[in-house]
């Protein structure tokens, strides 16, 4: 059982000691606010989580839109440092939500990589008429995501997370 925090009634509350020590606190906070922001805008559960967890063993904090729509309102609120778009998306679709970010005051510059399973000839360009920065295909590869997310920001990998390269699944597929 642990000590309680008061030792009675008539005395002033202990502060009880922090997890971490307010320094290393500190050095902690401004190396997450130094970290890039990525909003993924993905409808798909599937490839949300596996995007985020190939970004976060990366470094980058992410923030996740489920459609088109969401993803205006976010990019609208937040500042982001890229912005990954699924081109195919129920209530607003990628293109539209691209046109859409492109217009507002906040993120109208921050670089869009689509991800997308259209990857017949024109495709890319389509993306890219739209506003759209970067293209990625479905099933994306962890190394074509490094690869992106590397060319628009950056970064280096946080303290302690495994490089990329040296990971056995460096050939995960998002669908």
């Amino acid at each position: 059982m642990s000590p309680p925090a008061f030792q009675s009634s008539n005395e002033a509350p202990r502060a009880l000691p922090d997890a971490v020590p307010a320094d290393q606190s500190t050095r902690l906070e401004s190396e997450l606010d130094r970290r890039p922001r990525v909003l993924i805008v993905e409808d798909n559960q599937i490839n949300r989580t596996v995007v985020e967890a190939i970004l976060h063993k990366l470094g980058v904090q992410t923030a996740v839109a489920h459609n088109g729509r969401e993803g205006i309102e976010m990019a609208g609120a937040h500042a982001y440092d890229a912005i990954l778009m699924d081109c195919m998306m129920p209530e607003v679709d990628g293109f539209k939500a691209t046109r859409e970010i492109r217009k507002g005051e906040r993120n109208h510059d921050v670089p869009i990589i689509a991800m997308t399973s259209m990857s017949m000839p024109g495709d890319r360009e389509l993306c890219m008429t739209a506003g759209m920065d970067d293209y990625l295909s479905k099933p994306l590869r962890r190394a074509e995501l490094d690869a992106a997310i590397h060319r628009w920001l950056p970064i280096k990998p946080p303290v302690g997370h495994q490089d990329a390269d040296n990971d056995d699944r460096s050939g995960t597929k998002v669908t």
